[in-house]
């Protein structure tokens, strides 16, 4: 964790996205963060429990979700910090992705755990990340096209 320390006092009060992974390390991350804040800070198939996740997200952390977590884990996350994660893991069969940022799944399967069409769905992955970006003064560093989405939503 004292990689983690450095990287987090490093990057404070740069307008910086970390997409932070924490696999069989949840909670030592959430306190990493407690202790370095980042408003950038992004958990990426966090599978903290639900009182690590309320934690992350009073710390203003927004999570990037895949269709290999639990429907309750993905449940326990506030709606206003989802983010689709679009990497692409080695499991097909679990997200059923065929390529890099292929969500469809994700955003059936959040369509039905939060009761709202696909469309609602992908306009809150939007909106959250607008949100993000504007929060962190990132929107600058993204592409021509993603501010004009952003912008849009």
């Amino acid at each position: 964790m004292a990689a983690l320390d450095t990287i987090l006092s490093e990057c404070a009060n740069q307008p910086l996205l970390l997409s932070l992974h924490s696999t069989g390390r949840t909670g030592e991350i959430v306190d990493a963060l407690t202790h370095r804040p980042h408003a950038g800070a992004i958990l990426h198939w966090f599978n903290g429990t639900r009182d690590q996740i309320q934690r992350a997200a009073d710390l203003g952390c927004y999570f990037s979700v895949n269709a290999a977590m639990t429907d309750e884990r993905l449940t326990w996350i506030p709606t206003d910090r989802l983010l689709p994660a679009t990497d692409f893991p080695g499991s097909r069969r679990t997200i059923r992705a065929r390529k890099s940022g292929d969500i469809t799944y994700l955003e059936q399967r959040m369509s039905t755990l939060l009761s709202r069409p696909t469309s609602a769905v992908r306009e809150l992955w939007y909106r959250n990340l607008a949100a993000l970006t504007k929060l962190t003064g990132t929107t600058p560093r993204l592409s021509t096209g993603l501010r004009a989405v952003l912008h849009r939503v």
